[in-house]
């Protein structure tokens, strides 16, 4: 063997027009409630060939939510950069990254994938896999011909809205009670000036 291979497990989340945090919903109500999509995948052990010259590592990406999710897109990255012999399709390798562009996944719908790579005989140290997955929540309207997308609102972005909400409030009551304080300081500073006043 030519050096330590490292296979890392990942779980990815991530959601297209919500800054990469979250998984996007619908902005009305009752899509709120619904159930929505998660995706997240996994790196089997790393197999080295006999020889020593290549490895392969195996993965699954799976949507572990209750409703389809689209443009899933899963990117590995190989430390240090080796050259691909071999990758599954529909993955495609680039000079610094694998790219693979699942499309939709629905609810418990899982794809695997394959990359062989190449090991130089100067390796040593630690090889690793490294990936990300992206995707955007599935936004199809129940009884519709034309769906119309909806704005998609991460459900961190609620969070962060009612976070942000309630302090102001909180702000908001502080800053009256210390008006109230003040205009109570004012008034006995001012009953303290003119003796003799009620």
């Amino acid at each position: 063997m030519k050096g330590i291979i490292a296979g890392r497990t990942a779980i990815g989340t991530a959601a297209l027009g919500a800054a990469l945090l979250g998984t996007a919903l619908p902005g009305h109500a009752e899509a709120r409630h619904a159930a929505i999509g998660k995706v997240e995948f996994v790196y089997s052990a790393p197999e080295v060939a006999e020889a020593g010259d290549s490895v392969t590592w195996r993965w699954t990406v799976k949507n572990v939510g209750g409703e389809s999710v689209d443009k899933v897109v899963l990117t590995h990255k190989l430390t240090p950069a080796l050259k691909v012999k071999t990758v599954d399709e529909p993955c495609e390798a680039g000079q610094t990254s694998i790219r693979c562009e699942y499309g939709t996944l629905k609810a418990g719908e899982k794809r695997q994938g394959t990359v062989v790579a190449v090991l130089p005989p100067e390796t040593s140290g630690t090889v690793q896999i490294n990936g990300r997955v992206t995707w955007q929540q599935g936004t199809a309207p129940v009884a519709t011909d034309s769906p119309a997308p909806a704005t998609p609102k991460a459900p961190a972005a609620d969070a962060a809205d009612q976070a942000a909400s309630d302090a102001n409030q909180a702000a908001n009551q502080a800053s009256e009670a210390a008006n109230a304080a003040n205009q109570a300081a004012d008034n006995a500073a001012q009953a303290a000036a003119t003796p003799g006043q009620p």
